[in-house]
């Protein structure tokens, strides 16, 4: 198996470990301003760009709305790996609490230090020096409710990578619970 291939179902793995750590890490956070919430259900969004990842913010909110099988519409454009199926009848409520482009000179020095240690993959192969980052409270209750005040916060990281300078889209990198030894932006 070519070591791209290897990477790709390595990256796969860490993002579905780390899914299922953000359900399980779900946690209470500080009264949040109701005009901070964002929203997507099957049908309709906060956001006008979710399905759109021609931004690193759309990228983000794209990947909030097809990792967790909400959203159809643009999932392929994030990563072959995300496949639209039948939508979940569900709401998921987010607010983005900081966001930003890692800093390139961190992103390089923990990959050095991977590579000194002599670790193949390293702690964080999905980190691109030009991967942005966003520290997203998540919640997720029924489609049919308005609101989902009842149901706890979870924090999750999301990062998406530039697929390449020509195709102007933002594509899934990783995410998962946050983590501050996860953090790259300034």
């Amino acid at each position: 198996m070519s070591g791209r291939g290897l990477f790709s179902r390595w990256c796969f793995v860490v993002a579905l470990v780390f899914a299922g750590a953000a359900t399980a890490g779900a946690q209470n956070q500080d009264k949040i301003d109701p005009a901070r919430i964002r929203f997507i259900t099957p049908t309709a969004s906060f956001s006008s760009c979710v399905g759109t990842p021609t931004t690193p913010m759309c990228g983000i909110e794209t990947l909030i709305g097809c990792s967790h099988y909400i959203w159809n519409e643009g999932c392929e454009s994030i990563n072959k790996r995300v496949y639209p199926r039948a939508r979940e009848a569900i709401r998921i409520e987010y607010v983005i609490m900081k966001a930003g482009f890692v800093n390139r000179d961190r992103v390089r020095a923990v990959h050095a230090k991977d590579e000194a240690d002599g670790l193949d993959l390293g702690h964080f192969p999905w980190l691109s020096e030009d991967a942005f980052q966003a520290k997203v409270l998540v919640r997720e209750c029924s489609a049919a409710s308005t609101n989902c005040r009842d149901v706890p916060w979870a924090t999750d990281l999301y990062v998406v990578n530039p697929y390449d300078a020509n195709s102007r889209i933002w594509i899934f990198a990783i995410y998962g619970t946050f983590s501050d030894e996860n953090w790259f932006a300034d």
